[in-house]
């Protein structure tokens, strides 16, 4: 169990005994702060830059703080969802055929990256393709060889002209990195080395699972916002003893009738496209949580992400969390949020469900057998599946 977090020195105590642990503030007063939240191209088509954090650079606590050293260094990171990797490939590869505002919008991402020597990487593009994929597909290879063309153009000469060429100096860093000179063998090696280190996850099927109940819920259950809020709490707190406000909230939007693409659920659809589509929505929602994830790491410098992305769920959803405290332990992030449910009426709704449910937790989490409720994903899933079937082919 974690400790209080509004207790120092309890918080202090913990540390001390596990030096894996740190706390990390975004809401304290005084903390330094710098934009990194941005929007590029026009309504048609924007890419989106969307800082949970809310520009702020956090107050930590942590090993290095309690012997009165320097917290450890950050590395601000933009973390490429999987459509942003596919609009970056085509302009590398293919940039005559591009749509216009695409390929304007794509431009201003790149200054934006060039100008703030953010990072930018792939990571979530390896974890959906690989968890997808048994082996590195040729697809993954040559975004693979995009990203780096990217990583080693001349930055300058691209400001100035608007066109690519290589930095000889940082492709003598890759090939010292690979062990060879040749883009497309670098780019093997890469997908290589990272499907090895791949290890298959069931968060996503979390995720998966609580957008089937909340569609099936929205298209047959006849109660108002608060019910059916309240059905799918009653269905999460029973499985997994524990809420998620971050997925919960993404449902509250669902149900006041903002995000039907997102989560598409309709009769006489066909029920494989539409799992498909949920799928990929729970993986949209597993991008939300990275930057969370990615502050866990132990060695510094540790990433301070952001996400990018093109698609206008995840945009609309993103900018509805925050970040405010954020406990990271053994590689778990244990985040305080603030999530906007939507009106003012629908946000005390919420809230009020969510401090119902989270007050008893603590009694239900400590009869739960975690292994047990994660060896049973997939059989939630299976019933649930079948129920989108059966309403699908309803009349």
């Amino acid at each position: 169990m974690i400790p209080d977090l509004n207790n120092r020195a309890e918080v202090a105590t913990y540390i001390r005994r596990d030096a894996t642990a740190r706390l990390w503030n975004f809401s304290a007063p005084g903390l330094e702060y710098q934009k990194r939240d941005f929007d590029f191209g026009t309504e048609d088509f924007k890419i989106s830059v969307i800082d949970q954090f809310s520009g702020r650079v956090p107050a930590v606590m942590s090993k290095e703080t309690l012997l009165g050293n320097y917290p450890p260094a950050l590395a601000p990171t933009v973390i490429l969802d999987s459509n942003v990797m596919a609009y970056l490939h085509q302009f590398v590869t293919a940039r005559e055929t591009q749509d216009e505002k695409q390929r304007k919008t794509v431009i201003q991402l790149l200054d934006y990256l060039l100008h703030t020597k953010f990072d930018y990487n792939p990571s979530f593009y390896y974890l959906e393709s690989f968890s997808k994929s048994a082996e590195s597909s040729q697809k993954i290879i040559e975004y693979t060889k995009s990203i780096l063309t990217l990583h080693m153009m001349d930055e300058l000469y691209f400001l100035q002209k608007r066109e690519m060429r290589v930095n000889e100096v940082t492709l003598g860093k890759y090939a010292e990195k690979f062990g060879t000179n040749d883009v497309d063998e670098m780019a093997k090696r890469q997908c290589e080395m990272l499907q090895k280190m791949h290890v298959p996850g069931t968060d996503w099927k979390v995720l998966y699972l609580i957008i089937l109940k909340a569609a099936l819920i929205h298209r047959t259950f006849q109660g108002d916002f608060e019910a059916k809020l309240r059905k799918l709490y009653e269905f999460v707190y029973e499985i997994f003893g524990v809420l998620f406000s971050r997925e919960l909230g993404v449902a509250s939007f669902y149900f006041s009738g903002e995000l039907d693409k997102f989560i598409p659920l309709q009769k006489n659809a066909n029920a494989e496209n539409t799992l498909k589509r949920m799928k990929a929505t729970a993986w949209d929602m597993y991008l939300l949580r990275l930057p969370e994830l990615m502050l866990c790491h132990e060695n510094a410098p540790i990433p301070l992400a952001m996400i990018c992305t093109g698609d206008k769920g995840v945009q609309a959803v993103g900018r509805r969390i925050r970040v405010h405290r954020l406990f990271t332990t053994q590689g778990t992030p244990y985040p305080e949020l603030e999530v906007r449910f939507g009106d003012t009426k629908n946000d005390i709704s919420g809230m009020k469900l969510f401090e119902e449910f989270s007050h008893n937790r603590k009694d239900k989490r400590r009869d739960l057998d975690v292994d047990r409720v994660l060896n049973d994903l997939d059989i939630h899933i299976e019933r649930l599946e079948n129920e989108i079937f059966e309403f699908c082919d309803s009349k």
